[in-house]
């Protein structure tokens, strides 16, 4: 993926083992795919997005994401070897991608805030990223990172066997948001992810 200077990275590959036998990604709110609705969320801040999975979901996730009417490219970076954690999906997708910056966000995320990602691509600029750090807790998979920094980083967690995505914030010169910067731009709804079947059906209390 080449075009623009934006791209979004969405990680779709883990096997949901909390959300039960469905995949979590496939799940439908409000009559959409969980997926979609983070795709849709993300496309207006970026110039194209790069779906990491693993192989075996493609023969589902392709069919779903057809029908989208999101105006950017969709490609897929399927895993190299399944349930190595978000940082090998994370590596996967930047081989992948080719812009100077890249936005990273789980596929488990409904409220996907663009013009959010809009700032921390503008914050991102100079440094190796920038992310958000929420009631305690930093978000490095909803965050913005310099693409070759990033797979640098990511390369060299996932050969080191450690797989912790603060091995990854570790290695790079980001900006941290503070919770305040965070909720001066955007909501706490904009992090509510879907771990479990109790989680989905909070969520979908929200849509209705």
């Amino acid at each position: 993926m080449t075009a623009g200077s934006r791209a979004g990275i969405v990680l779709a590959g883990g096997y949901s083992t909390r959300f039960g036998e469905h995949d979590k990604a496939l799940a439908r709110l409000d009559d959409k795919p969980l997926l979609m609705h983070v795709i849709e969320g993300l496309a207006p801040a970026v110039d194209g997005v790069v779906v990491n999975c693993r192989w075996e979901q493609l023969s589902s996730f392709r069919p779903v994401l057809r029908t989208t009417s999101v105006d950017v490219d969709i490609a897929f970076a399927p895993d190299p070897v399944p349930d190595k954690g978000p940082v090998a999906g994370i590596a996967a997708g930047l081989r992948a991608v080719s812009t100077p910056y890249v936005a990273v966000v789980a596929a488990d995320m409904p409220f996907v805030d663009a013009e959010f990602f809009d700032d921390l691509f503008d914050l991102a600029a100079g440094r190796d990223g920038s992310v958000p750090h929420i009631d305690g807790h930093v978000q490095p998979m909803h965050a913005v990172y310099r693409t070759a920094a990033a797979r640098s980083a990511a390369g060299d967690v996932v050969e080191c066997g450690d797989g912790s995505l603060h091995g990854v914030i570790n290695r790079l010169d980001t900006t941290i948001l503070s919770t305040s910067e965070v909720l001066s731009r955007t909501s706490r709804r904009t992090f509510t992810d879907v771990n479990s079947v109790d989680d989905f059906r909070e969520v979908e209390r929200k849509f209705q």
